[in-house]
């Protein structure tokens, strides 16, 4: 019999070594389940929110964990003010692959306790609201069941991209055109003989300064695109100082670049979680667009997890068309919400169904008028 409760703070702190090794037991292991990111969000991001931490227990053993935040927000952006649910993190440091943290064997039962508990015992709560959620994950398979308790929303927001490192990098490098391969060789080649830049990982004991080497790289293209970065503002810039420092210990981050012994051209930030390796910010010098060193520093990193044995490489939300040029595989993320049968869960079911439908009437009503403008 599995059974749930809500975790203490004190319990959330002294959980490390277990949390993580459920997060390493999962079917898809994510750095975003592990308890370093979770608690580093909670320490910056902790204050609107009050955690909802499941603990799901076997006998005395802790078989799973769901981890949750509740605040009060405006629902359905309308007038009409709830509880929301989310997974820690969600809404504030992009975090992708999120899952109840649980063995496959484990997972299934551990989310129908949860389910019950959600029902029966913990009621506090309006909306459940989780965002890029993979479409293979225990939680769209539980929020599939027939016997859930609750109404469901399910909607693909984004796909993930990614990359089948298992049957080495020669067979994916030969998936590249001779011409595309060439381009790469000598962008490569130039920027090493001409100007000395080379390929390497940089030294943990220069992470933070490398970070700040990224932020700063990374604004510097945004300000030549004219667009907003949220990757560059004050808390976002905290949290990732201070989770790298928590990660210190592990090999889990993975900071690589493009440079010499004057400067760095190009920062490539990501993580290696389980079998996975995930890219999830490039900055590079602007002053050296022409020259790529963006795709010379991203073709390096795919390298070296090949070379290290990793079973994928993961470029995480956005279909952005520079991944395309990387693989053609990509999954879906879906976001969903789940409605407690409180009077303002219902009425926000209600409300999302009808806007649902409203602009799926708009866009038939936008089809059939551009068809109508087509046969004049």
């Amino acid at each position: 019999m599995y059974k749930v409760r809500t975790a203490s703070i004190a319990e959330f702190k002294e959980s490390r070594d277990i949390w993580n090794k459920l997060a390493s037991a999962m079917p898809l292991p994510s750095i975003y389940c592990t308890w370093e990111w979770i608690y580093t969000w909670w320490e910056h991001f902790g204050d609107n929110y009050n955690l909802v931490i499941l603990f799901v227990f076997k006998e005395a053993e802790l078989k799973g964990i769901l981890p949750l935040a509740s605040r009060d927000v405006v629902l359905n952006r309308v007038w009409l003010t709830g509880r929301i649910l989310t997974y820690c993190g969600s809404m504030e440091v992009a975090p992708d692959h999120l899952d109840i943290i649980a063995s496959h064997e484990d997972a299934a039962p551990c989310l129908a306790a949860i389910n019950n508990y959600l029902s029966t015992e913990y009621k506090e709560w309006d909306v459940l609201h989780l965002s890029h959620v993979s479409e293979a994950n225990n939680l769209i398979k539980w929020l599939d069941d027939a016997d859930i308790s609750f109404q469901t929303n399910i909607r693909e927001v984004s796909v993930s991209p990614f990359i089948t490192l298992t049957e080495g990098f020669e067979k994916y490098h030969k998936t590249f055109s001779s011409q595309k391969r060439n381009h790469f060789n000598r962008m490569e080649k130039k920027l090493n003989k001409q100007y000395g830049i080379k390929y390497f990982s940089c030294d943990p004991l220069k992470y933070q300064e490398t970070l700040d080497t990224l932020f700063a790289l990374h604004e510097q293209r945004a300000n030549r695109k004219k667009i907003e970065s949220t990757f560059k503002k004050e808390p976002i810039m905290k949290f990732h100082h201070d989770l790298v420092r928590r990660m210190d210990a592990t090999d889990w981050v993975w900071l690589k670049a493009l440079g010499n012994d004057e400067k760095v051209i190009s920062v490539w930030y990501g993580f290696a979680f389980g079998k996975k390796v995930d890219y999830y910010q490039i900055g590079f010098d602007t002053q050296w667009e022409q020259h790529g060193p963006g795709k010379v520093l991203m073709l390096n990193v795919i390298k070296e997890a090949f070379s290290k044995k990793y079973d994928e490489f993961d470029f995480l939300r956005g279909n952005e068309k520079f991944k395309s040029q990387w693989t053609e595989n990509k999954r879906s993320l879906l976001t969903a919400n789940i409605y407690n049968k409180t009077l303002r869960g219902m009425l926000s079911e209600k409300l999302y169904s009808a806007k649902a439908t409203l602009k799926k009437m708009r866009k038939m009503m936008s089809i059939r008028k551009k068809n109508n403008a087509s046969e004049k």
